[in-house]
Order: C-alpha cells, then structure tokens, then sequence
C-alpha cells in the first residue's frame, strides 16, 4: 500500500497516530511533507521520510526527517535532521547537523558539521570535523577530534587524538592520548603515549614511557631496553616529561622524570632519572641515585643511592646514602657521608660528616702517619672513616673517627683524634686533643693541648694546658702553663711559669728559668737568674725570701732541700738535718720566733696601707664623680642663661616692635584726623556753594 505525501488524506492530524500504529504491522513506507524525497521501493520496507528535500531512504526500519540531501541506507536507521548527513550501516543514528557520516552498526552523532562516527557503537555528540573510528568510542564535541581506540573518549578542544583503547582526552588543543588507559585533562601540545600515562593539562608536556631506568643522565629521549614505561603522569605545568615506569610530575617547566617510580614536583630542569628518585622542585637538579632525593634549590646533582640534598646550590651527594642540608658547593662522596650547610665543604669518606661552614673537609685521605702527617698524605691502611666537622672553615678531618668541632682551618688527621675549635691546630696523634686555640700541635698518641699559642704535645700521653710556646716532648709529660717551657723527660712536669725544663725522669719544675736536669729533681725558681738541679731526688728552691706558714703539718721529704736567700745558700741533707732542728729548737729559735712575730707585724701594717690607700681611691672616685656632676650642672646652668638671654632678646624685639606698631597707630590717627578735619571741610564749602 502506498500513501502519497501530495495526498490530502494523510494531512489530517487526527489519524496520523492511526497510520503509525498501522505501520507495526503492515508493510508500509511513509512520505511525510517535502520534495524530491525517495523510499526504495525494493529495500524501503517500512521506512520514512518525515520532510525536507531531496532525502533518500534505503533500507528496512529507516527514518529520515531532514532538511536537505540526508541518506539513510542502513537498516533501523534515524537521521533527524540537517543536511548531507549519511547513515550507511544498520543501526545507526544522526540527530541532526551538516555532513556528518556513519558508516558502522549502533553508531550516532548528535549533531554539528562533518562529523564521521565509523567504529561500531561509536558516538559523537556535535562539533566539527570530529572523527570516531574505535568501537564504543566517542566525542563530545569540539573541533577536528580524533577518538581512534576502542573505548577512547575526548570530551571536547581542538585537534587532540585518543588513539588507543581506554584512552582519555578531557579538552585543549593538540594533545595525544597514546597509550592504554592514557589520560590528558587539558592543556596543549601534551602527550601520554604509554600504559596509564597521564597529564593532567599543561604546555608540551611528555608522559610517554620511551625510556627505563638506564643509569645516570638517561634522557627521556633515549629508548629502554626494557620496553616502554608505564603509569607515568604529568599534572601540568610546560614541557614536562614523564617517561619512567610510574613516574610523576607535578608541574612546573622542562622537568624530566626518566627514572622507574621518579617524581619531579615542580620548578624548571630538573632531572629524576634514578628508580624512586625525587626532586621537590628548584632548577636545574640532577636526582639519578636509586631512591635519591633533592627537596629544591638550583643546580644540585645526587648520583649516590638513597642519597639526599634538601635545598642549596650546586651540592653533591655521590656517596651513597649521603646527605647534604643546603649550603653551597658543598661535596658527600663518602658512604654515609653528612653535610649540613654551609660552603665548599668535602665529607669525602665512610660515616664522613661535616656541619657546616666554609672549606671544611672530613676527608679521610690520611691515617695515622705520626707527626706532622698531613690530610694531603696517604695512609698506609686505607682510607680512614667517621670523621666529623661541626663548622668552622676551612677545616679538615680526615683520620678515622677524628672529629673537628669549628674554628679556621684546624686539621685532625689522627685515628679518632678531635680539635675542638681555634686556628690552625693540628691533631696527627691518634687519639690527640686539642680544645682551641692557634697553630697548636698535638702529635703523641693520647696526647692532649687544652689551649694557647703554638704548642706542642709530640709523645704519647703528652699533655699542655695552656699557654705560648710550650714543648711536650717526653712520655707522659705535662705543662700547666705558661710559655717557653718544655718538659722532656718521661713523666715530667712544667707547673707553668717561663723558660723552666723539665729534662729529667719524673723531674719537677716550676716559676722562671728553673731546670730540673736529674731524675726526680724539683726547682722552683722565683730569680731570674738560672737554677739547675744537680742530683737525683733534688729539691732545690731559689728565692730572695722564704717563709712558709702552716695552721697544720707542713710536710717535704726529699733526699736534699737547698735554700738560697740572696747570694747566700744552704743546703739541707740527711748530714745536716739534727743541726737545723737543734737550730729551731734552742735559744736562737726565740730570736726567729720575734723576727716572724715582726715581720708579721709589717705585713699587717702593710695590708692596713693597702686599705688606706683602696679608702683614698675610692674617696677619690667619688670625688671625681661629684666633680663630674658639678660640671654637668653648670654646663646645665649656663645652657639655661644662655636661653634666658635669648628670651630676653626676644622679648626686647616684641617691645621694640610694639613701640613701632604704636608709632604707626598714632600716626594713623593723626592722618585720620587730618582726613576727618578735611571732610568737615569739604562738606561745609558745599554747603556754602548751594547757598
């Protein structure tokens, strides 16, 4: 049965529901209003043509209700609207739009203009331009889209392309969506070409898996000898790359994350090129250490494994699991190594570790070599380890566990030897100490200089408090302090003072060029003149007085006392002892008893001068004090006379003003009145001239 459009028949609104109805079950084609419009009458089983020009209907099931120049040759076809659209294949749906195509099952296009949805179940929703080709692709809209994978989907932009299966392009211009399950949200010029690779928007930025890791320095344009990465992602910023298996960038500038696992925060040129490396941001680090990390800063380089570098410029930590803080220019080579700030710092050793400051160097280039051993010198058992700056600069610890707490330019170079801080110390010994000062050194094992100026500790156990020029050249010898003064033998003793030796075994010798020449000898020298023990268990004092004073026992023993007051010497041994003691104790001991009662006498008087004389200080003091104060008070009272006479004078200028002002007032009346007799006058000759 055929039911011509031209027919008045078929207009009636009334029984278009009737005709439709019929349609499911009788084999019918339909022309609705139009022209140039043609069902296939061989094919066309219950097609339709709702309106338009010049559309054609040829297949089975078919609805056309276009503009213009539609074409619906699939079976169970719809083509909605617009103009040269082309339904070829079963199943297939156009809405509307300008020269869209189909030609796949189940696929449609909602609308917009050259649009071609040829992948089986393939959707575009409008735009230009767009294509679908994979199967259960789609496009949303925009313009000049390409969904290529199955599965694939862009939501919209420009010239973007999803070409694998489950792949992603949310919008933007020109971005690539290249890899399984790839993802892009936006941006331009991007790429995720690998496994899971995503970017989340951006300029020109890379999550495109070309390379493994490969060592130090790969670049992400070198290709992986273990097939492509996958899972990187970029979440934006400009020209970024992401190409290690799992790798990340945040965002920021020309970062490249090569490494397996990698991630790259921000910034601009830097580099993850390690397995887990990271870098947080800054520019232009290097983090190609497995498990490497660099938190920011500029120009930073980490080639050692879990090695780390927070911030900073140009560091490096090729040591692996060695650290740099921040700083500048700064150097852990060493495994373990530590550097916590500061510049051009070296921790080039095992367990190495260098606080900071300037120049510092924990470099364990030097064993013990025994005196003088430089930290330029190679030991003969290795490299030494552990060694420890805390700051300074310009120091060097570079013995096995030595430790240099700051200062300038100290060096500890002995196995576990410390230089606490000073200038220019230097700890050779093993186990030497030196707590500060300048240009000490400390070269006997167990030796040990607390301070001063240029002194030498050189044997084993040797040991110098403080002081200037001190020399500790025997074994288990010590100096208090003072300067000049050298102790030799082994065990002996400099209580301090100047140019006093201890040369003998166990010798004593203390005050000013006192020389303890024999073993066990003890001089004290309070002249200026040279004393020398001359005997073995000497006891030799030089003074030009000698008293001592004791609540208590007051107990020497020695084989020999020598006591010299002036010129005048005696000398006390076991020969002599009972006639020193008959001495004190018969009648000439009442003679000394009044000669120390006088003497006692002198000494308080002379305390009670010094008192004296400390009240007359002090008196003057507060003379001078109020005498201060006076001054201040005049200088007080003539700055107040000085402004009283300026107020005087100013006040004499008022007055003299004022008689002025008072002048020019009586004058001004005196003209005014002149005026006023004037005016008087002119109005009585007036008066006179009408009359």
């Amino acid at each position: 049965m055929f039911i011509s459009s031209r027919c008045s028949v078929i207009k009636q609104k009334e029984i278009f529901p009737v005709i439709l109805l019929l349609l499911l079950f009788i084999n019918f084609t339909v022309h609705g209003e139009g022209i140039n419009n043609t069902i296939d009458d061989a094919t066309g089983d219950f097609s339709t043509i709702g309106g338009g020009e010049s559309n054609k209907a040829e297949g089975k099931f078919l609805v056309v209700s276009g503009v213009q120049d539609n074409i619906a040759k699939g079976d169970s076809s719809f083509v909605g609207d617009g103009r040269r659209n082309n339904a070829t294949v079963i199943d297939l749906t156009i809405a509307g739009g300008l020269v869209n195509k189909e030609n796949s099952i189940r696929s449609t296009v909602g609308g917009g203009e050259n649009n071609i949805a040829s992948g089986n179940s393939s959707f575009i929703g409008g735009g230009t331009n767009n294509t679908a080709t994979g199967e259960y692709s789609s496009i949303v809209g925009g313009n000049e889209n390409d969904a290529l994978g199955n599965f694939s989907s862009i939501v919209g932009g420009e010239n973007n392309i999803a070409n694998e299966e489950y792949s992603f392009v949310g919008g933007g211009s020109r971005n690539i969506a290249g890899g399984e399950y790839s993802y892009i949200g936006g941006g331009t010029n991007n790429v995720a070409s690998d496994y899971a690779s995503t970017v989340g928007g951006g300029v020109g930025n890379k999550a495109s898996g070309l390379l493994r890791f490969q060592g130090p320095g790969g670049l992400c344009s070198s290709k992986g000898p273990d097939d492509l990465a996958r899972g990187s992602t970029i979440a934006g910023g400009q020209y970024n790359k992401a190409c290690g298996p799992g790798s990340s960038v945040g965002g920021g500038y020309e970062n490249y994350a090569s490494g397996e696992y990698s991630y790259i925060g921000g910034g601009y040129y830097n580099r993850a090129n390690g397995p887990d490396s990271f870098v947080g941001g800054g520019g232009s680090n290097v983090a190609s250490g497995e498990y490497s990390f660099i938190g920011g800063g500029k120009s930073n380089n980490v080639d050692g494994s879990y090695s780390f570098i927070g911030a900073g410029y140009e560091n490096n930590a090729s040591g692996n699991v060695s650290s740099i803080g921040g700083g500048e220019n700064n150097i852990a080579s060493g495994e373990y190594s530590y550097i916590g700030g500061g510049n051009n710092n070296v921790a080039s050793d095992f367990y190495s570790t260098v606080g900071g400051g300037v120049g510092n160097k924990a470099s364990g280039s030097s064993m013990f070599l025994g005196p003088g051993g430089p930290c330029s010198s190679k030991g003969p058992n290795g490299l030494a380890r552990g060694s420890t700056i805390a700051g300074g600069q310009y120091n060097k610890a570079c013995g096995s566990g030595s430790s240099v707490g700051g200062g300038y330019e100290n060096e500890a170079s002995g196995t576990y030897s410390y230089i606490g801080g000073g200038m220019a110390n230097n700890a050779n010994g093993p186990d030497s100490f030196i707590g500060g000062g300048e240009n000490n050194i400390a070269s006997g094992e167990y030796s040990y200089i607390g301070g001063g100026y240029e002194n030498i500790a050189s044997r084993e156990g040797s040991t110098i408090s403080g002081g200037k020029n001190n020399r500790a050249s025997g074994e288990g010898s010590s100096i208090g302090g003072g300067f000049d003064n050298e102790s030799k033998g082994s065990s002996s003793v400099v209580i301090g003072g100047s140019n006093n030796q201890a040369i003998g075994q166990n010798s004593i010798a203390m005050g000013m060029n006192a020389i303890a020449k024999k073993d066990r000898s003890l001089v004290i020298n309070l002249v200026p003149k040279a004393a020398t023990s001359k005997k073995a268990g000497e006891f030799l004092v030089i003074s030009n007085s000698f008293r001592v004073k004791s609540s208590k026992l007051f107990a020497v023993t020695s084989r020999s006392f020598i006591i010299r007051i002036g010129r005048k010497k005696v000398t006390i041994n076991k020969n002599n002892i009972q006639n020193f003691i008959d001495l004190l104790s018969n009648k000439h001991h009442r003679n000394l008893y009044q000669i120390d009662k006088q003497q006692v006498i002198v000494e308080e008087q002379h305390e009670r001068m010094n008192k004296l004389q400390e009240q007359n200080k002090k008196q003057d003091e507060r003379i001078n004090e109020q005498q201060a104060i006076n001054e201040e008070l005049q200088e007080q009272n003539r700055k107040h006379d000085e402004q009283m006479e300026e107020l005087y004078e100013q006040n004499k200028k008022h007055d003299e003003q004022m008689e002025e002002l008072y002048e020019q007032n009586k004058k001004q009346d005196e003209e005014n009145k002149e005026l006023h007799r004037i005016m008087i006058d002119f109005i009585a000759h007036k008066q006179q001239f009408k009359d």
